[in-house]
């Protein structure tokens, strides 16, 4: 009998030692996993830091070389490259007037030899039976296409920056050109900082772009289950219910 007491006491002492041994080790893991944690979180703000400082570096550097160029220039070489864009692509150049009788479907016709050219107002035009009245083709919806313009997706923020709506048809096209020649000549009489730049609304966006993303990032630190997964939710609801 006592040998017996005396085995459970000896084992009971090695349990007991052996579970100091492994609360040692334990607490030398923890200790060790918040020193990561501490070192990588000061490691983050560092880097976080020398980012920032770098950004702001590169944002004065910015400031400086805007300073040094005339106010407004970007925008006024906007107006000019779609000033160019719109007259290039959709201006007749030929000041003569063969580009617009082209257009209009007129031409002059060079007779053959031993043939004379008939109008159709022509008296002995007439006479050769060319009265017969013709139905009207139907190509008025051809003529309208013909006049709707398509743009891009970059030209179209182009003409945003500028606050212009892109001219969305060929009629419109001289007015878009007169808004942008009206604004370049605005821009050459504003003084700096008078109104936003283009370049300063997209240093601006790209900052406010960057801070959404990092509060998505930070809102979906913390996992919720009934967020996550909503039906295993539910079936895990069901099972505590069928085992009380």
């Amino acid at each position: 009998m006592n040998e017996t007491r005396d085995k459970i006491n000896t084992l009971y002492q090695q349990i007991k030692a052996y579970r100091a041994d492994f609360k040692v080790q334990e607490d030398a893991w923890y200790a060790q996993q918040a020193e990561e944690r501490a070192r990588k979180k000061e490691q983050q703000k560092a880097e976080k830091e020398a980012r920032l400082a770098a950004e702001e570096a590169r944002r004065k550097e910015l400031e400086e070389e805007e300073l040094k160029r005339v106010p407004y220039e970007e925008e006024m070489q906007l107006c000019d490259y779609l000033v160019a864009y719109l007259e290039s692509n959709f201006v007749a150049k030929d000041s003569s007037g063969a580009t617009e009788g082209a257009a209009n479907g007129t031409s002059e016709v060079t007779p053959l030899d031993g043939m004379k050219v008939f109008k159709r107002d022509d008296v002995e035009f007439a006479a050769l039976g060319g009265t017969k009245k013709r139905g009207k083709k139907k190509g008025g919806g051809n003529a309208a296409k013909r006049d709707v313009i398509t743009h891009g997706v970059d030209t179209i923020d182009s003409f945003a920056m500028l606050e212009i709506v892109p001219p969305s048809s060929v009629s419109g096209v001289q007015t878009a050109i007169d808004q942008l020649k009206a604004k370049k000549e605005a821009f050459s009489k504003m003084e700096r900082g008078q109104v936003e730049s283009i370049s300063s609304k997209m240093r601006n966006e790209k900052k406010k772009a960057d801070g959404a993303g990092t509060d998505k990032k930070k809102a979906k630190t913390v996992f919720s289950l009934e967020q996550d997964f909503p039906d295993l939710a539910v079936e895990e609801t069901k099972k505590k219910e069928e085992v009380a």
